[in-house]
């Protein structure tokens, strides 16, 4: 079967026709994220797996990878070793389904006791990233409130960043510029009603928030005043919603002591090393 080497860095690409609009999702995470540590793991799965097996994989990881990212623990020779680890497993047979993949993975994703700590914590988002991040939690809230699901791509430039405290005011406090980037501070707005917004105050600006087709945003609009406390108060909110549309993975490390035994993952890495 043809492997995505290059599809895995194209969320547009042919190769992902008929695939469901999730993985899509997930691949704009690879892209955003830079995610390319992963991906030995994804063209193992989609070499030896069934490709629709192998594509709900790809969802998984940039699930489980978004996780890991928000809470440091990507970064370092402790997740490159875990990636090169899943990849030969699975290249080797002994790494079949979802599953084994989630016990070799599982030092590299928090609980949602952490993950949701340290989303409150997180620094500055880029525009590129909170488009991507706020996309999949109004999916995530859309699910939980059984509406449907929108007809809109998010990623498009359709739809845009809007910061409610703006970026630039020159009679912002300290505490105010500190919460410019935060993404309690940020909501994705239709570009027309952005564009008419401007520079307008909050209380003007809730008005085009109403209209907006995102839920999310569009509960911008009640609140009456928009302070740093408020931006706090909703990146809390925002949270918590984190871990429906991030989830965790249900297995637990100890599966793979019964799936493939650490002395035989060690003894791949082992013989990985001595093909150099």
């Amino acid at each position: 079967m043809e492997t995505p080497s290059l599809a895995i860095r194209d969320p547009e690409h042919p190769f992902w026709d008929g695939t469901h609009i999730e993985v899509r999702d997930a691949l704009y995470a690879y892209r955003r994220f830079g995610f390319e540590a992963s991906f030995p793991v994804l063209l193992a799965a989609f070499a030896k797996w069934k490709k629709v097996d192998a594509a709900k994989l790809l969802i998984k990881i940039a699930n489980w990878s978004i996780r890991g990212q928000i809470s440091g623990r990507l970064g370092g020779g402790v997740a490159d070793e875990t990636f090169g680890d899943t990849a030969r497993a699975i290249s080797a047979g002994m790494a079949k389904n979802q599953p084994d993949v989630r016990a070799l993975m599982s030092r590299l994703i928090p609980n949602d006791a952490e993950f949701q700590a340290n989303f409150v914590a997180y620094g500055d988002i880029s525009p590129s990233r909170a488009k991507y991040l706020l996309a999949m939690l109004e999916k995530a809230d859309d699910a939980r409130r059984h509406r449907p699901a929108k007809a809109v791509e998010w990623h498009s430039r359709s739809v845009t960043i809007e910061h409610v405290l703006p970026l630039s005011n020159r009679n912002q406090s300290d505490a105010e510029a500190a919460a410019v980037s935060k993404l309690g501070n940020l909501a994705l707005l239709e570009k027309r009603l952005n564009h008419a917004a401007g520079s307008k105050s909050f209380a003007e600006k809730r008005l085009f928030y109403k209209d907006s087709m995102f839920e999310l945003t569009k509960r911008l609009a009640a609140k009456r005043t928009w302070k740093p406390k408020s931006v706090a108060d909703r990146t809390n909110e925002l949270a918590e919603l984190a871990c429906l549309a991030w989830p965790p993975p249900s297995t637990t490390a100890a599966h793979i002591l019964v799936v493939i035994g650490v002395s035989r993952v060690s003894k791949l890495r082992a013989g990985a090393m001595l093909r150099v």
